[in-house]
């Protein structure tokens, strides 16, 4: 699904967002914020992890934070086998581009995503709209109702 799907989604749903522009080329999570002028904080960042039946799993946290898989999910979710996705599992697995992958963009495909709960602390976050360059701006309300996101402490 498309940035553009996305949205048809949103607008479908009658949630109210905002599209952030930025460079294609910037990966780096601290300048997509400076870019897109909004804290690390704010800013989610989507990881495909893979489960030890090859079943992917959506794990967002704000962008400024890291996770230890082995540890910490399997304390929390009690999966074995664990593993960050490569970039060509991640990619394989969502249809998506590594720095463009949207649990939004993943609506109906049966991907389980968990987010942190420190998403509880705002009203809106900014998260990648479906596509490398693209963020999208939404109430946390929102983005919870529509994907179906488990909150769980993972940073």
């Amino acid at each position: 699904m498309s940035n553009s799907e996305t949205m048809k989604l949103l607008k479908k749903k009658r949630v109210k967002f905002r599209l952030l522009k930025y460079p294609k080329t910037v990966r780096d999570t601290t300048l997509v914020a400076q870019h897109v002028d909004v804290s690390p904080n704010h800013l989610f960042k989507s990881l495909v992890v893979i489960d030890s039946t090859e079943n992917p799993l959506i794990i967002m946290i704000p962008s400024n934070s890291r996770i230890n898989i082995n540890c910490l999910l399997y304390s929390i979710l009690k999966r074995n086998g664990l593993k960050m996705a490569t970039k060509t599992e991640a990619e394989e697995l969502t249809g998506l581009q590594v720095g463009g992958i949207s649990p939004l963009a993943l609506v109906g495909k049966n991907i389980p995503v968990y987010i942190d709960q420190s998403v509880k602390q705002f009203n809106w976050i900014v998260m990648s709209a479906g596509q490398r360059g693209v963020a999208v701006k939404l109430l946390s309300s929102d983005l919870l109702k529509i994907t179906k996101a488990q909150i769980i402490k993972i940073v």
